[in-house]
């Protein structure tokens, strides 16, 4: 339990890696154009793309935990120009 382990997961095409990580197809196609999972994508020909399952969750928790410090900070800002 634990360590590298050879095996990897991949997810071919955007629903099924929304499936394997609890997104919606749209939320992953948006993390997708955005540029977010292009280091999580192992082959894309024409429109189906293989993403490596678990780059694909660690980069999109990445981006989450980016937007959630970006959205207090800013909320912290707000507050402190307005003298609050």
């Amino acid at each position: 339990a634990g360590g590298n382990t050879a095996s990897k997961e991949y997810a071919y095409g955007i629903h099924e890696l929304g499936t394997i990580i609890g997104c919606c197809d749209s939320t992953i196609y948006s993390l997708k154009k955005q540029g977010v999972l292009n280091d999580a994508i192992v082959s894309q020909i024409g429109k189906k793309i293989i993403f490596d399952v678990e780059k694909a969750r660690r980069l999109a928790g990445e981006f989450q935990q980016r937007q959630r410090t970006s959205r207090s900070e800013s909320v912290i800002e707000t507050f402190a120009e307005n003298g609050l």
